[in-house]
């Protein structure tokens, strides 16, 4: 299994319409094809995960949000 650090940041939202770097996640995930019904970054299994691509998450307010990945690396 080969685990690799992603940072998101905020996408263009109406509160911030140039994204905001301050507004984040960094995580550790497998990068394989496994796909769960309580995943909270929506159709996370059928997006390929490079820089400069957009993923959806759902936050805790139950707020979908766009996020833009601005970093992968391999985590060792």
């Amino acid at each position: 299994m080969v685990l690799t650090r992603i940072r998101i940041e905020l996408g263009l939202t109406d509160g911030f319409p140039e994204g905001s770097n301050l507004h984040g996640y960094e995580f550790i995930a497998p990068l394989s094809s496994d796909a769960d019904d309580d995943e909270v970054f929506f159709k996370l299994d059928r997006h390929t995960l490079v820089k400069g691509a957009y993923v959806s998450d759902t936050e805790h307010d139950h707020v979908q949000r766009p996020f833009k990945i601005v970093d992968t690396a391999p985590y060792s």
